[in-house]
């Protein structure tokens, strides 16, 4: 383990090419840390991942997220910590951070605006922890697309995400595995989600009302997961609803023939799923919009900067030769006056010498 006493020592005894080059990437350690955590910031690899600069902090029994990381790291990873809190400044200077695993540490709280800076957060591990509540802000940020929170048995999951909706963060992937669930959640409309994972919840209420808001749903992990129904012939209802939809699953255990069942799905239901495919369209024309607009406008500035350029290089080259026809003009003017100067002195000295003679 490297301490700041014994880089120090270090220092002393390299070549100044050397320290200059070691002292480059250890400066900003040593002028944004504190003693407590110099330490704490130099075991933690610095390094590319995918070409994003990362941090790598795995295991170095870490009580709280540090603060001497480059502020504009982009993956770290906090896994296998002894981390029981997130507080509200712990992340405000990682404004660049785009994955965040902090699973398996003993989080039990995190302050209500922890999350409020991580506008660019992409996917964020929670998983294996002692959450008593999911974090507010969690799922309104702007760029999450994944998040993993499995293995938080002490939080009412269901209870939260009612309180949390709508769920305005983009997700794609989302993971509820082995956290007891009695109920499944009500997600509400979200039609970008396309992978569920609930394994490993032993016995689970469910119902289409459920699935109605994710209109886009491609795989559903229910594995080691026991369903349960209000009426048996519910699970009917659910299977057919994910089957005609395409979505993968492992099929339920339906207590009762599918022909003693009415397995008409309600009005309910379906209109929940056709606001679900209107957002979703609309979510596609918007970045469609964005993918042509943002383009256009770059090449219509671009056009605009070349054509002001060109504007200012004829107007210089005018400049240029209206600048070197003036000198021409009085260079001829200049030349005109010394031949009418010459006859004139040629006189002068005519007479004189007549006058002289």
């Amino acid at each position: 383990m490297i301490t700041c006493s014994k880089l120090i020592l270090q220092l002393r005894s390299l070549t100044s090419l050397r320290m200059l080059m070691i002292l480059k990437n250890t400066l900003f350690l040593l002028l944004t840390c504190n003693l407590a955590y110099c330490d704490t910031c130099l075991n933690c690899k610095q390094n590319q991942v995918h070409g994003m600069r990362g941090a790598d902090c795995y295991s170095l029994d870490l009580e709280r997220i540090p603060q001497c990381l480059r502020s504009d790291v982009e993956i770290v990873e906090l896994s296998h910590n002894r981390i029981r809190r997130i507080l509200q400044d712990d992340l405000n200077r990682y404004t660049n951070l785009k994955i965040l695993y902090l699973d398996d540490n003993m989080i039990m709280n995190v302050d209500e605006s922890a999350f409020k800076s991580m506008t660019s957060l992409e996917i964020l591990d929670m998983s294996s922890n002692s959450l008593v509540k999911i974090p507010p802000l969690v799922f309104q940020l702007p760029s999450l697309y994944k998040l993993y929170f499995s293995h938080n048995q002490y939080t009412n999951i269901v209870e939260d995400i009612e309180n949390l909706k709508p769920i305005t963060s983009p997700l794609e992937y989302l993971e509820l595995a082995f956290n007891d669930l009695a109920e499944l959640p009500n997600l509400g409309v979200l039609p970008t989600l396309l992978y569920f994972n609930i394994s490993g919840n032993a016995y689970i209420k469910m119902n289409t009302s459920k699935f109605a808001g994710i209109c886009n749903l491609k795989f559903l992990y229910n594995n080691n997961t026991t369903a349960w129904f209000d009426d048996p012939c519910d699970c009917w209802i659910l299977e057919m609803w994910l089957e005609i939809r395409g979505v993968k699953f492992h099929p339920f255990n339906c207590q009762v023939d599918i022909e003693s069942c009415n397995t008409t799905v309600t009005v309910s239901d379906i209109q929940i799923f056709e606001e679900c495919h209107r957002n979703y369209k609309e979510l596609v024309m918007q970045n469609r919009i964005r993918k042509i607009v943002i383009p256009v406008c770059v090449a219509a500035a671009v056009l605009l900067l070349i054509i002001i350029l060109i504007i200012i290089a004829k107007k210089r080259r005018k400049l240029k030769k209206l600048k070197r026809k003036n000198i021409a003009t009085s260079e001829e003017e200049n030349n005109s006056d010394n031949t009418h100067h010459v006859p004139d002195c040629v006189y002068c000295s005519c007479l004189i010498l007549q006058n002289t003679f």
